[in-house]
Formats: C-alpha cells, structure tokens, sequence
C-alpha cells in the first residue's frame, strides 16, 4: 500500500528538560552547573524573519528532511550490533499509535520511530548547538531495558560553529558528522509524547511528532545569527509561561499546553520515569485543534472537548479514501454564540479561547490577543493533567 501525497508538512519537536541552573533568558551563553533543582526546559525563540510562528518561544525541531530516513542509518548503527537488535532496543510505544508512525512511504527502509527521532536531535543541534549524540551502542547498552538521560557529546566552539552552518546548509552532512565522530543520534532517551497538527488558518501546517528527552544537567548553549532562531536558553516551564503572560514571550497552544504538563513533575527523575513508562500503557494522541468562530472571538478545541466534532473522520494517510471523506480540521461557524454561552453550555473543556480575534491563524502573533487555556476533562493517552495556577 503505497501513501498518499501528503498536503502537509511532517516534522519533528524535542521537549528537552534537564536538572540545574541555567541562562535566563537574557543571557547568550550558559554556564554547566550540576544542581538539582527544579527541571528546566530548553526553548527557542524564533527569529522576526522565520517563515512559521515569527519571534514565538516554540521547542527546537522542525521540518522533517530525506536524510532523517536515509538506509545510511542502518550502517552506522549497527556497526557493533544487528539491526534487528536496534529495531528491538527503541522505546516501546504501545498501539493504536498516530498515523505520523503508521503511514507507509514507498521506498522508505528506515522505520519512522528512527527518522522522526532523528530528525528532532538534528534540528536541535542546528538551533541551539546541544548535540544529543551517543558512541556506537554495544549489546550491553542494547540490553539495557531501563530509562535512559541523554548522552550529549561535546565538540570545541569552532568545530561546533562549523558543522552547525555545514549542516543548516545542507542536512545530509548531519550523516557524514555523525561517521566522522563514530556516534549516532541518540534514539533511545527519546519518548514518544504527544502529536500536534497545526489547525486550519495557517498558510503552513505541520504534522508533528513531539518527544520529550531528560538530561542530567544543563549544557553550554550557542547562540548566533545565522538561522532562524533568534535566541535558545533554559528556563522553568512556570518562568516561560510568566514571560507569556507578561507579553515577554509569544506562546502557541501546542508549548502552552505541554509546558502546563510539565509544571506537574518536581524532579527530572520523576519526569524521565513518567515519559519512559506512559508510551507503553497508553497510546500517544494526535492532537488536532479545531477552530470555532465565535461572535466575540474563536476558540480552538481539541479531542475531549464537548464542541469537538466526534463524528467526522480523523486524518488519516496511510490508507487510500475517497478525497470527500477525509476530514482536515475546517473552521466551524458558530457566529450566533458568544465565547462565554459556548464555554457555560459545555460539560467538558479541553479548549484555548481568543477574545476578539477574528482573523485567520496566520495573523495571530501580530494580533496581540490573550490566548486562555480551559480544561477538566481527562483523556485516554495517559498524561497528568493541565495545571493552570499561572493564568
């Protein structure tokens, strides 16, 4: 069964948290210290000029690319162990399992638990310079079923400037780094975590894998000029959050919602431990907001949700369907209620609402517009649920 061309973007996010004090969100540089205190998160904002979610704080990722699935994968990780035992070795995820994991792209070998994680360590190299890199796995650490922190190879800063230009220019290159230092990504401290697809409204829409990787402490970050993010810092997700509130900082559902999940955990320890074992016992979501225009202002509501459209059909690639029968996620028109009729009349909330914003998705961020999380209802993928004490 061959796959349909998509009509969307597929990328990849990493939610990195990591033990001990680090760059506020004012500084350039981070220095290492080893203490453990509250998790800290690693976000980037966005450049004025980036071609999606301009000057935004979103977590490093980004568009998929042909060398994240390339069969030269296959070569380098198995230069001490079997490619079966790679396969065996990844993080379990239980089914059903997103359509980002189980579509079937003709003349692709690489599974796509490997090309998405992949992809979201290459991306966060190329945006904050941290890259998530581990020797050549031998059948010891293959066997080592436990959760895993992240191994983070350190380079010299000019070694680390060339290859992060090298790379932004031509992501193949990410392949030939890689050979020349004798690691490979670090698959295994990757967990599945959430599926985001971006709603109707945006000139670009991505379909997402988000996964979430513990370090034992925080590292050295890099920042400069040449690419689309303007700054990368650690943070608390409860500071990020504040400098949202503060208009310091512009936040898109998507990093609203997973760093109001993050405010649950006190300890990375307790967050690695969480997102190594919740994959197995429960499916991973797809997360697909849908827009309602409202006569003061829209909301976006999400599976769970009392207004959420049960009845149509999910997206779906991965098997062949009439064109009229695939369901995207259209805005939904409800002119005639209020913002504040549609939230009393709704048993469940699982929604963000906009006062007074009426215009497409795209012209968001310009807008200035407070963006208000509800939610109540608890869903069947097994994550803690949203704590809101910040709004």
């Amino acid at each position: 069964m061959t796959r349909k061309k998509s009509l969307f973007y597929e990328a990849a996010t990493l939610i990195l948290v990591a033990h001990g004090d680090a760059t506020n969100k004012f500084q350039d540089i981070t220095r290492n210290v080893i203490k453990r205190s509250a998790p800290k998160v690693l976000m980037v904002q966005r450049s004025s000029q980036s071609s999606f979610m301009p000057s935004a704080g979103v977590f490093p990722g980004g568009r998929t690319d042909k060398v994240d699935f390339s069969p030269e994968w296959k070569d380098i990780y198995t230069q001490k162990v079997s490619w079966q035992s790679i396969l065996d070795s990844l993080p379990k995820s239980c089914d059903p399992r997103p359509p980002i994991y189980t579509r079937v792209i003709k003349d692709v070998i690489l599974p796509s638990d490997i090309g998405f994680r992949i992809c979201a360590i290459r991306e966060t190299f190329e945006e904050s310079g941290l890259l998530l890199l581990r020797n050549n796995p031998d059948g010891a650490f293959i066997d080592n079923p436990a959760a895993q922190y992240a191994s983070c190879i350190t380079l010299t800063l000019s070694e680390l400037q060339k290859w992060r230009k090298i790379i932004r220019q031509d992501a193949s290159q990410f392949l030939r780094l890689c050979r020349e230092l004798e690691a490979v990504p670090d698959i295994w401290s990757l967990h599945d975590w959430s599926n985001w697809f971006t709603p109707a409204g945006y000139s670009k829409r991505f379909d997402t894998a988000f996964f979430l990787c513990c370090l034992k402490n925080t590292k050295d970050l890099i920042n400069d000029s040449d690419s689309e993010v303007r700054k990368s810092f650690w943070s608390k997700p409860s500071e990020v959050l504040r400098y949202h509130v503060n208009k310091e900082l512009f936040l898109y559902p998507p990093q609203i919602h997973e760093l109001s999940r993050l405010l649950n955990f006190e300890t990375v320890q307790e967050l690695l431990s969480f997102s190594h074992h919740r994959p197995r016992n429960h499916s991973t979501l797809q997360y697909l907001t849908v827009p309602i225009k409202c006569k003061n202002g829209t909301i976006t509501v999400l599976s769970g949700d009392s207004l959420y459209p049960m009845d149509k059909r999910p997206i779906r690639e991965n098997i062949l369907v009439p064109e009229d029968e695939i369901w995207y996620g259209e805005l939904i028109n409800r002119e005639e209620d209020t913002i504040e009729q549609l939230n009393a009349s709704s048993t469940h909330l699982h929604r963000y609402v906009f006062p007074n914003f009426m215009e497409p998705f795209s012209k968001l961020k310009e807008s200035s517009v407070s963006i208000v999380p509800y939610a109540n209802t608890r869903l069947l993928d097994g994550h803690k649920p949203l704590q809101l004490s910040w709004l």
